[in-house]
């Protein structure tokens, strides 16, 4: 039995509905007992850039896996007295590696818990999906190419945040903005 032009025009659209509902009922982000998936922090949702660095790998189908950002071998280090680049600066210099911790001020011109760090780097990159961690405790905001891609806020002790980013290759700049909020400071890359 053949159907009418109109009835197929029809199933073929019953069909595409159904398949567009279904998606969201069957989310790869969620597990099997319904809760979330992890997801590397990343982009904010709300920044709609299509070039912009992506979340995680399970932001959407893998291209590929996500490499290891190679750990930078200088970073320029910037203490501000107020804010992040809106503050005072109070002290610059370089170091090999980011690696700091202090129990107080690092500085005796700055307050304990009211002062902000930069630390800035570039190098180059091929194209692709790249990830690193940094070890953090006070509030931790990420820039690639000066596009957020990672916070994190305060918390009572030392965490871990993942930073994921896509990159098109060649160089990328790499900024880390942290806040002495209470107790101690610490910000390390967290990965050789």
């Amino acid at each position: 039995m053949r159907l009418p032009p109109v009835e197929v025009g029809a199933l073929l659209l019953l069909l595409v509905a159904l398949a567009i509902t279904a998606s969201f009922f069957f989310d790869p982000a969620q597990s099997s007992s319904g809760e979330p998936r992890g997801v590397s922090l990343g982009l904010r949702p709300d920044a709609g850039d299509a070039d912009a660095p992506v979340a995680s790998p399970a932001a959407g189908p893998p291209q590929h896996l996500p490499r290891s950002v190679p750990v930078p071998e200088r970073w320029l280090i910037t203490y501000f007295v107020e804010g992040v680049t809106e503050g005072v600066v109070a002290h610059q210099g370089t170091v090999e590696a980011l690696d700091l911790e202090f129990a107080g001020a690092p500085f005796g011109d700055l307050t304990d818990d009211s002062w902000w760090l930069s630390a800035e780097t570039g190098f180059e990159l091929a194209a692709g999906r790249y990830v690193f961690v940094l070890e953090h405790d006070g509030l931790l905001e990420v820039y690639v190419d000066d596009r957020l891609v990672a916070s994190q806020a305060d918390s009572a002790g030392p965490v871990g945040l993942e930073v994921g980013f896509a990159h098109a290759g060649g160089f990328v700049s790499l900024r880390i903005a942290a806040r002495d909020g209470g107790g101690p400071f610490l910000l390390r890359w967290a990965q050789d």
